[in-house]
């Protein structure tokens, strides 16, 4: 039998690099200003607050230092839902029912930055 060292021995993913999550909930950006929920879905409504509804949740972009344009030009599914702070298997289901435009690239999916920046900007 051969001896591994203790340690991690699992080669590292392509797709390891954190990637900072760019949205955040209702209720997340609520509690963070200290507001109720309902004034944060009236900004919304009204325009002073930029959304767009992803999986049943509205999303607002994050206040942070990071941007879309610090992700690669194509991303990974983890990285996607990540970014977008969803499931793996809720952003395959986009891929598999058409949603999101994405790219096979052997057996793993990759989504192009460009559909992450339009969505954003629409917010």
């Amino acid at each position: 039998m051969k001896y591994l060292p203790p340690g991690p021995q699992i080669a590292e993913r392509r797709d390891s690099a954190p990637v900072p999550c760019l949205v955040e909930t209702i209720q997340q950006r609520a509690r963070r200003l200290g507001v109720s929920e309902l004034t944060i879905r009236r900004r919304v409504r009204s325009g002073h607050d930029g959304a767009f509804h992803i999986g049943g949740t509205w999303r607002l972009p994050a206040p942070c230092d990071s941007s879309v344009g610090d992700l690669p030009t194509r991303c990974s599914v983890r990285q996607t839902a990540n970014s977008l702070g969803v499931s793996v298997l809720t952003v395959r289901r986009w891929i598999s029912s058409g949603e999101v435009p994405a790219v096979k690239d052997g057996q793993t999916w990759s989504i192009p930055r460009h559909y992450l920046e339009d969505l954003f900007d629409s917010a």
